[in-house]
């Protein structure tokens, strides 16, 4: 899978609910600052893939309805001086993140 692109994936529970959003600065930051130092890179690795998502996730997730404008989208996310907002209802899934 070619990750250059992925920047948001939104988080759903079982029922399909949006229950949080994993960013790639997210990411990142789970496999830099909570692999124990000092221990092999097979085993650096290892530790990585073993973090729960939910330990990194943000529950904090904003939601925007789908039929707003670009305009008013982009004013909510510098105002919350955030990257991304899921379009469609809170705890709801939707399959699209929309970034300004």
């Amino acid at each position: 899978m070619n990750w250059a692109h992925v920047r948001h994936i939104p988080v759903v529970d079982r029922d399909g609910r949006l229950v949080g959003i994993v960013t790639h600065r997210d990411l990142l930051g789970a496999s830099i600052s909570k692999i124990p130092s000092g221990i092999a890179k097979a085993e650096q690795n290892q530790h990585v893939w073993g973090i729960s998502i939910d330990t990194i996730m943000n529950t904090n997730v904003q939601t925007i309805s789908p039929e707003a404008t670009v305009q008013a989208t982009a004013k909510v996310m510098r105002k919350k001086k955030i990257g991304c907002l899921t379009g469609g209802k809170p705890r709801e899934a939707r399959r699209h993140c929309y970034r300004v």
